[in-house]
């Protein structure tokens, strides 16, 4: 499983963004950060990890803010911008979230 997540970073920094190839890698793990969110975080099935924390973070949650920063560092060398959570806030989904965070 290390082997393949390697191979999905590296083609997420080095491949020319929107082939056949990039793309799939992002909607894989994408299908991956759903399906986490869903059975280990108690959230909706359509939203990812970072939309979750986005909107925590806007809402004001303090425990959320050490995370946030983690995961906008994470996706620094692939996105090449600091505010990947707040980009990735889908006002659509979240509302079959079973553990609301914060207010």
């Amino acid at each position: 499983m290390g082997n393949i997540l390697i191979v999905a970073i590296c083609v997420l920094i080095f491949l020319p963004r929107h082939t056949l190839v990039w793309r799939w890698v992002v909607g894989t793990l994408v299908g991956i950060d759903c399906t986490l969110n869903c059975f280990l975080l108690l959230g909706d099935y359509r939203e990812t990890i970072s939309g979750r924390l986005g909107k925590a973070y806007l809402r004001g949650v303090k425990w959320v803010v050490p995370i946030y920063w983690a995961v906008n560092i994470l996706f620094l060398p692939v996105e090449r911008k600091l505010n990947h959570c707040i980009r990735s806030i889908d006002p659509t989904v979240g509302d079959k979230t079973i553990w609301r965070w914060g207010k």
